[in-house]
């Protein structure tokens, strides 16, 4: 509805508004979660605080006033573990505290002492403060020329973010990475297809290692899972736990409507079968555990236990689900382009997903990536050849400028030069 709307759309949701920026602010005091992880929570709060939760996914701008707050309540709680204990929060006060050694500031007490560096610490405050008050109203300056970036074609954006994913996922510098990014790809679709959602596994990759470690100390120190009877431990269980049993409620429950609706059948369709899969692995893991040290058995249990019962609900849950094909129809209608041409389109891309990981395992980073992005924009695309070269040339300058030259990255030996 235009800029005025979206100004009006935030103060029709201020509780919203001021909900998830204490969430965003919480999750920034936490080390190590990232704001990624605020704005998930944020848009979670968001869904299940709407009394019109179907909404959601489909232009709900709730959907984007949760999580644009939350990202930007974060950056004032990440100061706090920053400059109280030298913990960074994120990758922004990570470069707050490499700047404090520079000019020689120690994190700690002296940040906080009005006979030291209090002061310091208070015009950091209002710096992010006059921060918020600068870019607002910039942005409103060049929301004209930012709103031309939804303009560029998608044929011109894919070959784009297949090289950025496919760097995102190189770790190791083997290409073993690359086969990594194709399986975590085919998860993430079968996620989406089969509604498991992607948040939760992602915020479980990212604190994974925090959680593992934290939980052995807690071990260590209170003995076994005695740590398990502390208050504040009671309190986030309770907490955990109405989050999963009350929106479980909420959809067995029937509205006044479902009352006197037809009961779903109960049939083994395809999203059963994933979730049946995901049973198996989680109790293969609890198996595999078996056979480990006690010590080394308490993350194992600790989490694939919950998590084994919880997959079990959503097998059930899935048994009386719509089949796949009645999904996959409804997912296609929304595409606005008749069967024939949406499963054209997605064998498509699927080629050239597993051409691009061939281009890079075959040639390496520098060749194959210019060589799939041009013959994606000339052979599938049917760009013009100006803006293949253009946005070829981009892609490689991208690769051997930034990575190659300015970070000095080692990529792996291209597969032809092995055989060789």
């Amino acid at each position: 509805g235009g800029l005025a709307e979206g100004i009006k759309d935030t103060f029709r949701h201020w509780k919203l508004v001021i909900r998830c920026s204490a969430i965003g602010a919480l999750v920034g005091i936490m080390p190590g979660m990232g704001s990624g992880v605020g704005q998930f929570l944020a848009y979670a709060h968001a869904v299940q605080s709407s009394k019109d939760q179907e909404r959601f996914g489909k232009g709900a701008i709730e959907g984007v006033i949760g999580p644009g707050a939350a990202n930007n309540s974060k950056e004032g709680g990440s100061l706090i573990p920053a400059v109280a204990f030298g913990v960074p929060g994120g990758l922004h006060s990570a470069l707050l505290l490499g700047a404090f050694t520079i000019l020689g500031l120690t994190p700690g007490l002296a940040m906080l002492r009005p006979e030291q560096n209090l002061s310091l610490t208070y015009s950091l405050v209002w710096t992010i403060v006059l921060a918020n008050l600068i870019s607002v109203p910039l942005c409103f300056l060049l929301l004209k020329q930012l709103v031309h970036l939804t303009e560029v074609r998608g044929t011109i954006l894919i070959p784009i973010l297949l090289m950025l994913i496919y760097i995102g996922g190189f770790v190791t510098n083997t290409s073993g990475d690359m086969v990594m990014v194709l399986i975590f790809g085919a998860l993430g679709w079968f996620m989406v297809t089969f509604g498991w959602l992607r948040p939760p596994l992602l915020i479980g990759l990212v604190l994974g290692d925090l959680v593992e470690k934290n939980l052995f100390i807690a071990v260590d120190a209170y003995g076994g899972f005695g740590w398990l009877a502390r208050p504040a431990v009671i309190v986030l269980a309770i907490i955990v736990l109405a989050g999963i049993i009350v929106p479980i409620y909420q959809r067995i429950k029937p509205s006044g409507s479902e009352k006197n609706a037809i009961e779903p059948h109960w049939r083994l369709s395809y999203g059963a079968l994933f979730s049946f899969g995901m049973i198996v692995t989680f109790a293969m893991a609890l198996w595999t555990a078996l056979g480990w040290p006690p010590r080394a058995r308490v993350f194992p249990f600790a989490i694939f236990g919950p998590v084994l019962l919880l997959a079990i609900v959503n097998f059930i849950k899935d048994l009386r689900r719509q089949p796949w094909v009645e999904t996959m129809k409804q997912t296609i209608a929304e595409s606005n382009l008749d069967e024939a041409s949406f499963r054209k389109r997605t064998r498509e891309i699927l080629v050239w997903i597993l051409g691009f990981f061939i281009a890079l395992w075959l040639l390496g980073f520098p060749f194959g990536i210019p060589l799939a992005t041009f013959l994606y924009l000339k052979v599938a695309s049917r760009e013009s050849w100006l803006t293949s070269v253009a946005v070829t040339a981009g892609a490689w300058a991208f690769i051997v400028g930034v990575f190659g030259y300015f970070l000095d990255f080692i990529f792996p030996d291209p597969a032809l030069l092995n055989l060789w």
